[in-house]
């Protein structure tokens, strides 16, 4: 049994048309390690409600990850909670409390998010801090000038740079082919590619206009989360 709590994370829709083009396969695939994850605490539980707003927030994120930057990587969000609760089920005999009301909600220590993901939702979430200021733009420069945000914007940009230096990697290994599983950022490599090929101008990977557009693209969106919702839907009509 799930229940949501009135106040469930929002966020803005994507920009990069790169990222909208691959999106539906892996939002179905996410979605299906979302199913399992549900399953294990439904088992952990022992049948009683637990929230899963914070489930759909981190699926969601990694719909995010996997489409912009790495489809063939099995570090998700989902999959760590996965494996982690796999984990307490062989060490634990996870029975529950007599003395709770089989209604009492289930609580689960989340997994904290990692560093260069957290980052990327903090200074999306920055956002707010100007659209609840009189004068926006300059409360969000001010905002960002604080040390942590100033830490949050390099980790932010030590993890771009770092997904870029991967996906040039992929394309020298792919020797001029498109890769079977393209992500979104090695359509804007590709894309520059050709560009530099017809102009004759250098490309730069880890330029100004790169950096924005892999940056710019919001951990989630309103669509995503409907597709998944639409997802779970179809999954308990058709398993």
């Amino acid at each position: 049994m799930l229940f949501f709590p009135p106040t469930v994370p929002r966020a803005a829709n994507p920009r990069s048309s790169a990222a909208r083009q691959v999106s539906g396969p892996e939002t179905y695939r996410n979605i299906l390690y979302l199913v399992e994850l549900w399953t294990l605490k439904t088992e952990l539980g022992g049948g009683r409600p637990f929230s899963a707003a914070g489930d759909f927030y981190k699926v969601i994120l990694d719909v995010f990850m996997t489409v912009t930057f790495d489809r063939q990587s099995p570090d998700t969000l989902i999959r760590s909670e996965i494996a982690h609760l796999r984990q307490r089920l062989d060490l634990e005999s996870h029975q529950v409390s007599p003395s709770l009301s089989p209604e009492d909600p289930f609580l689960f220590n989340e997994l904290p998010l990692p560093a260069g993901l957290e980052a990327i939702v903090y200074l999306v979430e920055s956002i707010n801090v100007g659209f609840q200021s009189s004068v926006p733009r300059l409360a969000h420069w001010l905002y960002l000038q604080k040390p942590y945000s100033r830490r949050q914007t390099r980790l932010r940009r030590n993890l771009i740079e770092q997904k870029i230096r991967e996906s040039v990697s992929r394309l020298k290994e792919a020797n001029g082919r498109e890769p079977a599983l393209l992500a979104g950022v090695d359509a804007l490599l590709l894309r520059e590619r050709a560009f530099a090929e017809r102009t004759g101008i250098p490309p730069d990977p880890f330029g100004e206009v790169i950096q924005d557009e892999v940056g710019g693209v919001a951990p989630c969106s309103e669509t995503s989360v409907a597709d998944a919702i639409q997802a779970v839907y179809i999954y308990r009509r058709r398993p």
